[in-house]
């Protein structure tokens, strides 16, 4: 009994610190929802420096 009243205490803790946070626009996210992030962000931009890298070396002297 003592187990599951303090794993109850603890999800309510965790629930409130969820709703605090996203009171002030913090999100909960995954390791996966980070990267996805990530690659939706910085991904085109190296695509980008890489293409012009690619036509400024095949530009003739």
């Amino acid at each position: 009994m003592t187990t599951s009243r303090s794993q109850d205490t603890r999800n309510a803790i965790l629930d409130a610190c969820d709703r605090i946070m996203a009171r002030y626009g913090f999100l909960k996210m995954s390791m996966d929802d980070q990267l996805l992030v990530f690659a939706k962000s910085f991904l085109p931009k190296i695509a980008m420096a890489r293409s012009e890298w690619y036509q400024c070396a095949s530009m003739e002297p």
